[in-house]
């Protein structure tokens, strides 16, 4: 009786082992085949996630170039200074325009009321901080300002 007892239980163990030891067995195997099509699937999947880089990257200098330009455009800036010169045959002679900040020489065949200008210059556009700069040619005065962005 004790020898059945005995093989008994070594056949309860044996069973419980190979049971188990199957069940680990299959895990691994599945286990496996999930880092094939993980595998599989990344790959596939690598061209998409190039494009959506690339895409995000496009965006980013997309961004940075409507950044740039978030000024009112050059041509309407000198319609508008146009309009703030007087009559008197006067001119821009010079333009120099870099990052919203806008230099600008006027000439006139007649002396300039640089304080008339100022005014009439703020009123006429989107410009702010107009400063005349010293000079010593009361037909030619060079004026600062700051261009306000759109």
């Amino acid at each position: 009786m004790e020898h059945l007892a005995i093989a008994l239980g070594l056949l309860l163990l044996a069973t419980t082992t190979f049971w188990f030891g199957f069940g680990l067995l299959k895990a691994q195997h599945s286990l496996a085949q999930l880092r094939e099509q993980h595998a599989q699937l990344r790959q596939e999947a690598e061209p998409i996630t190039q494009a959506r880089i690339q895409s995000l990257d496009s965006l980013d200098r997309i961004k940075a170039l409507s950044a740039l330009g978030s000024y009112p455009s050059q041509l309407m800036l000198m319609a508008k200074l146009a309009d703030a010169l007087p009559n008197d045959k006067s001119y821009v002679s010079e333009w120099n325009f870099q990052q919203g900040k806008l230099k600008i020489a006027i000439s006139s065949p007649s002396d300039i009321s640089a304080t008339f200008l100022i005014g009439a210059i703020q009123q006429a556009g989107p410009f702010r901080d107009v400063q005349a700069l010293p000079g010593n040619d009361s037909k030619n005065v060079t004026f600062q300002m700051e261009v306000v962005p759109d």
